[in-house]
């Protein structure tokens, strides 16, 4: 396996033309294995990247907690089999201070786009370097983050990136919580009752209840937890994402858990358990 951190070295590689490509912020986990190994089924070729993107952080602090785990994503890349892995600086990745804005006005007015004004703008302006750098055929994100997939499947639609966006499955503990390179901030406590929470939602949740309903029996399964409330919790048609009427194929539950350091973020289908 072959670290690069400049694009210049990028360039001066000699790779067969299947490249499938994983972006990811680090601390990696097992989510993460399974876009890279999708990637390594479908292409001659796997490129993962480790950036921490500042960008797309509404608020500083967050950027200098987010989990650090170099060395042991380095090592699970390798025992993977990724090819090659990009490293960049910010420097490297933002020469000067960005002039252009790449923007998605309608994810920009709901749910992670409403709670956190420019967070995609961030995450539309990497993403589009990313792939304009590397040139992937493929490119591979969790359905967990189903607004950015929603985006970025726009985006190399709509600026002709010629890139084909593969959305991956969300990898979840046995309880149910989806993996994420966050939870490495949970206390043991409030590890804890998103376990009950989720085990509460994977057996319990009864979907042939009205929407109402359906939204009343989720909250009251977080109403019993300590310094935990749903920041949002809609359940909208994964087309458009407007309020859905009623209860179909059409349509997921989408939610972010508050917690004093962290934020949890998931979406479901409302047809399928857990």
């Amino acid at each position: 396996m072959e670290v690069f951190h400049t694009i210049a070295d990028y360039k001066n590689l000699k790779l067969p033309v299947s490249i499938g490509f994983v972006p990811t912020m680090g601390a990696l986990h097992t989510g993460h294995a399974s876009l890279v190994q999708r990637s390594l089924n479908e292409n001659e070729t796997t490129i993962a990247s480790i950036f921490v993107n500042p960008t797309q952080f509404n608020e500083k602090k967050d950027f200098d907690s987010y989990p650090n785990t170099l060395e042991q994503d380095l090592k699970l890349l390798k025992n993977l089999g990724v090819d090659l892995v990009y490293i960049p600086d910010v420097s490297d990745m933002y020469v000067l201070e960005p002039q252009i804005h790449v923007q998605h006005p309608m994810m920009n007015n709901v749910l992670e786009g409403k709670c956190r004004p420019g967070h995609f703008d961030g995450v539309a302006l990497v993403v589009t370097k990313l792939l304009n750098r590397i040139k992937p055929d493929r490119a591979y994100f969790g359905k967990k983050d189903y607004q950015q997939l929603k985006i970025i499947t726009d985006l190399s639609r709509d600026l002709d990136l010629g890139v084909e966006i593969v959305g991956c499955p969300t990898v979840r503990e046995s309880s149910g919580l989806p993996l994420s390179s966050r939870n490495l901030l949970l206390e043991a406590g409030q590890r804890a009752e998103l376990e009950v929470f989720y085990d509460g939602l994977k057996k319990g949740l009864d979907h042939e209840l009205e929407i109402n309903d359906l939204i009343y029996e989720i909250n009251a399964l977080l109403a019993s937890t300590v310094d935990m409330y749903f920041e949002y919790l809609e359940i909208l048609e994964t087309t458009t994402f407007l309020p859905s009427e009623r209860i179909d194929e059409g349509c997921r539950i989408f939610f972010a858990i508050k917690l004093p350091q962290l934020r949890i973020i998931d979406n479901f289908s409302v047809t399928k358990k857990l």
